[in-house]
């Protein structure tokens, strides 16, 4: 009998064990309830996020389908605490440990505490209690908490031998994720797990508009408290307006020794509609921290789309003059090969690369006679030294990693989690782990 009983409990782990990351079935006094019961309760979510309220009616409604009952929901800020609750978010009851992208329910205390580290996880953590939990069948749970799924299921680590990863990584201002990308708020979660995943030392964003700006900060936080990352953004805005193309650092790596802006000349024209996100070169140059005479210069930007998005096919308000379809690439390009020129000439024996959204694809630097001096273009380079990974994509995308002075591409890749990818972003992230 006792064999018997043994073998039953090791069976039992086993099954805990796979439930992902873990399953705990908490303190020995169970916490049992039947679906009268379950009728007390209150949904409870975080007001903040406008995506709580959608996933708490997902949950309400998928309750009464399977029991026939139907829940208050209220917003924390709104509602009284009640007698019992469930918990959606981070709500004003309880503090909420550090997560990114992953979740867990805690049962006790009258509280069914939904766990999470942003919008990405609560959809996650809502989908399983609808299948999981409140599924039509009798409930029982175990008092603590008994199911905690972690999402971060990757890791891309830096090429050994290199100084630094150097990253590209459009993250698709709110104005341009239509029905297909939901708002900054929910993929800033992704964006997070993302940096957990590859750990990037320096990354040029583009795209950076107001709601990625009221959102990326608290993610950061999370990411130095949940995982010891200290990343810190810099050239946030300009002029008091928040920077299209503001650059991301590991600043427990490197220090900011030098920086600045270059404002594109056409879009600076008075007649311009400065109502649109401004296109510029921003560049920082780093210092590393465990050795200060180790430097390079990441230069980040975002060049004009054909017609700027304007009526009438100008740019200028007024104007009357049709853009050609290259005009505005070529302003860019013939800008931009002029500034690198001046920060390359000005900062001799300093590697300098470019990351950025150029809105073309490679022909168009090919074809065109782009390469400023000794400036290459990192995907072609890893291509013929073989350090470029397998899923490197043809040249029919429009961001790219470009690289001049003394370095060595030791992997060149993109963002390869399809899944989280399309929900992020319209737009691959490129990278490559260099030494210098």
């Amino acid at each position: 009998m006792k064999k018997t009983i043994l073998i039953l409990w090791m069976l039992l782990v086993i099954l805990c064990q796979s439930f992902l990351t873990g399953c705990d079935t908490g303190a020995s006094d169970p916490f049992q309830f039947n679906s009268d019961e379950l009728a007390q309760y209150v949904i409870i979510y975080e007001e903040s996020n406008p995506d709580y309220f959608d996933l708490a009616n997902q949950l309400a409604d998928h309750i009464f389908e399977k029991y026939g009952k139907m829940l208050t929901i209220l917003p924390d800020v709104a509602a009284a605490p009640a007698k019992y609750e469930i918990l959606l978010g981070n709500t004003n009851r309880y503090d909420q440990p550090s997560r990114i992208m992953e979740y867990s329910v805690t049962v006790g205390d009258g509280k069914f505490k939904i766990n999470v580290g942003g919008s990405f996880s609560a959809e996650k953590a809502v989908k399983f209690l609808c299948e999981k939990v409140f599924n039509g069948k009798p409930i029982t749970l175990a008092s603590g908490e008994y199911y905690r799924k972690t999402l971060l299921t990757k890791s891309y680590a830096i090429a050994d031998g290199a100084t630094a990863r150097i990253m590209t990584a459009n993250i698709l201002a709110d104005v341009f994720a239509d029905s297909s990308f939901k708002k900054a708020h929910y993929r800033a979660e992704i964006f997070a797990g993302m940096l957990v995943a590859y750990t990037p030392d320096v990354l040029g964003l583009q795209e950076v508009d107001e709601n990625w700006d009221a959102v990326l900060d608290r993610y950061l936080e999370t990411l130095q408290k949940a995982h010891g990352l200290t990343y810190s953004r810099h050239l946030d805005t300009y002029e008091g307006k928040v920077n299209y193309t503001s650059l991301l650092y590991r600043s427990d790596k490197f220090k900011v020794a030098n920086s600045g802006v270059h404002i594109f000349n056409w879009w600076s024209d008075p007649t311009f509609r400065h109502d649109y996100h401004m296109r510029n070169i921003s560049w920082v140059q780093f210092a590393s921290l465990e050795n200060p005479g180790k430097k390079f210069i990441v230069a980040n930007t975002h060049w004009s789309y054909r017609t700027e998005h304007a009526d009438n096919k100008t740019y200028l308000t007024g104007a009357s003059k049709p853009i050609a379809a290259n005009e505005l690439r070529e302003q860019c390009k013939n800008e931009t090969h002029t500034f690198l020129a001046g920060l390359k000439q000005k900062n001799p024996g300093i590697p300098i690369f470019l990351t950025g959204d150029f809105n073309t694809s490679l022909s168009f630097f090919t074809d065109s006679g782009w390469t400023p001096t000794a400036f290459k273009i990192i995907s072609e380079e890893a291509k013929k030294n073989g350090t470029a990974l397998a899923n490197v994509p043809a040249s029919g995308h429009y961001d790219h990693l470009f690289g001049a002075g003394n370095y060595t591409i030791h992997q060149y890749s993109y963002f390869k989690d399809s899944d989280q990818l399309n929900l992020l972003t319209d737009h691959p992230f490129a990278y490559a782990d260099v030494s210098f």
